[in-house]
């Protein structure tokens, strides 16, 4: 199944919310989760790195997410910092305010 840049959007932000946000492979494995927590349901396939990181990209720059980094003291990056960086486990994406009241409003895909 193609997942809209859209719909991944939200799956991104839906995910992120869980636990106050995630490392970059811990953001992936949310996603692919068969569980309650992902939507490798909806999508019909695995989410691929690539994807997810043009979108997270894309994310970052429209100000949707953040990324922190959590054990050098850089705390919050800016974007050109965000975007350059090696996505690790010290980096830590979560979601802006802004995102989270989208979210909100969002009518997510039927699960059937």
């Amino acid at each position: 199944m193609e997942i809209s840049e859209a719909n991944l959007r939200m799956f991104i932000i839906d995910v992120l919310r869980h636990g106050g946000g995630a490392h970059f492979d811990g953001l992936l494995a949310r996603l692919n989760n068969d569980g309650c927590i992902g939507w490798i349901d909806v999508a019909k396939r695995e989410f691929t790195a690539t994807d997810v990181i043009h979108q997270v990209k894309l994310m970052i720059v429209a100000g949707d997410v953040v990324v922190e980094s959590m054990w050098d003291g850089r705390g919050v990056l800016n974007t050109h910092e965000a975007l350059t960086s090696e996505w690790n486990a010290d980096l830590l994406l979560s979601n802006t305010e802004a995102a989270l009241a989208d979210w909100n409003t969002w009518d997510s895909p039927n699960l059937d």
